[in-house]
């Protein structure tokens, strides 16, 4: 079935894909690669201590920065040039969102050598490409498109 109002929606599903990108992927991933960098700096070998410090990094990065980070560049670069207009919009994370970070602890086990992980990775972002797809922005209006058309 055909959606007559398809380009109404099209702004929120880059907006979403945009947030998850940077909330819950880029950012995670700068995170446990800088405090990665931080750990060989100092010559840390301790497996144990290799993750910790790259889930610190995740957590710091993604987790806390990375909703207010995707935020900011939404509302600052992205809905001007796509809504051609300043609109202010926010988008909190919700428990989903969190439960998104799986993939993070696949990210550090590869980083940390357990190779054997690394296909399991695109399944594991898919679900921010899904969310992305929907253009769910947990806004209060009607106007979401988070049904499945």
């Amino acid at each position: 079935m055909k959606d007559k109002n398809w380009k109404d929606k099209v702004p929120d599903k880059i907006n979403e894909g945009i947030y998850q990108y940077l909330a819950n992927i880029f950012l995670c991933n700068i995170g446990a690669g800088a405090a990665l960098g931080i750990l060989e700096k100092f010559n840390i070998k301790s497996k144990a201590a290799r993750c910790i410090g790259m889930i610190a990094g995740i957590i710091i990065t993604g987790v806390i920065g990375g909703s207010a980070i995707a935020n900011f560049i939404g509302n600052k670069i992205i809905n001007p040039i796509i809504l051609k207009k300043d609109e202010k919009e926010k988008r909190t994370p919700e428990i989903l969102d969190l439960t998104l970070h799986t993939d993070d602890i696949a990210t550090v086990s590869l980083l940390s050598g357990l190779k054997w992980i690394e296909p399991a990775l695109p399944i594991l972002y898919s679900i921010s490409g899904y969310r992305a797809g929907i253009g769910y922005r947990n806004k209060s209006n009607n106007n979401v498109s988070s049904e499945i058309d």
